[in-house]
């Protein structure tokens, strides 16, 4: 089970913070009043995900509906995406063709 399926499902063990909440910039696109948050994801106090999402004003989930990774720690080694969604790299799979 991932860790936003583990929040759905009530795992009391995954603590969530807010680390950053402001305005939406107008380029987002999300609409008025939605909200541009940085989300901390914590396992026994130890921080393992940090995630942007836009929350809408009816406090939905904005943009693709769940949050965007920007740091993960899986065991002792830490990811960050190297680019957005919409580039592609050798370490990719190919783009769906569609």
């Amino acid at each position: 089970m991932g860790l936003i399926e583990g929040l759905a499902a009530g795992d009391q063990n995954i603590h969530v913070s807010k680390l950053d909440d402001a305005p939406a910039p107008r380029k987002a696109k999300q609409g008025r009043g939605a909200r541009s948050q940085a989300i901390g994801y914590k396992v026994g106090g130890d921080l393992i995900a940090i995630c942007h999402q836009y929350r809408l004003r009816d406090g939905t989930l904005g943009g693709k509906g769940r949050p965007d990774p920007k740091w993960l720690r899986v065991g002792p080694v830490i990811w960050i995406p190297s680019h957005d969604d919409l580039t592609h790299c050798d370490d990719c799979p190919p783009p769906d063709s569609n």
